[in-house]
């Protein structure tokens, strides 16, 4: 799985689960998002195995994290290469990642074993990639998950809140100088062009 980094913008922004998600790359033709915040403390996993496959992260991500979300948010989400909805990043993906949007002032893991069978790959606080990674038992590592969504969303996405915007624009115009019913009839033809 090849990660191709994007550029930095205000619009590689999506909410997802009362979270905000920046778009950190793509991922064979899906958008790559990660969340801009830690969603829960806790081991990689409670046995002697440093597997993501068999690990407590995955189980929750998942499980009860994934579950919580709305229907709206999960048809957002594509299943990676492992039929994860959601996972952490691999070790290749957060060092293909700007050290700016790694660092968030504590550890947390990834998804790709550590230098012992018992250890896990993590992301320090300033934003270094520790491939040799901590014991899977420690507590106090964050989870910081991650998800892909169809390029086709995005673009979707896009396209919806731009026709929204001419939308509004146009009604406030309507309502402001007292339009007509051919005013509505142009309304909707600026917003299907938008579309």
């Amino acid at each position: 799985m090849r990660l191709r980094k994007v550029e930095s913008k205000s619009d590689n922004k999506v909410e997802l689960g009362g979270y905000t998600w920046t778009k950190v790359g793509t991922v064979d033709g899906k958008d790559l998002y990660l969340c801009d915040d830690i969603v829960k403390t806790m081991h990689f996993n409670k046995d002697e195995n440093n597997n993501w496959k068999d690990s407590d992260i995955r189980k929750w991500l998942n499980g009860p994290f994934y579950n919580s979300l709305s229907k709206a948010d999960k048809d957002k989400i594509v299943r990676n290469a492992d039929g994860d909805n959601l996972f952490c990043l691999s070790t290749e993906e957060a060092e293909s990642i700007p050290k700016s949007i790694l660092s968030l002032n504590r550890f947390w893991w990834l998804r790709s074993p550590g230098y012992y069978a018992n250890y896990a790959a993590s992301v320090s606080p300033n934003g270094t990639v520790d491939k040799d990674g901590y014991s899977v038992h420690y507590f106090n590592y964050g989870v910081r998950p991650a998800f892909l969504m169809s390029s086709l969303d995005t673009k979707k996405l896009l396209k919806i809140k731009d026709a929204y915007i001419t939308y509004k624009s146009l009604c406030n115009d309507y309502i402001d100088n007292g339009g007509d019913e051919n005013d509505i009839e142009d309304i909707v033809l600026s917003v299907n062009k938008v579309l």
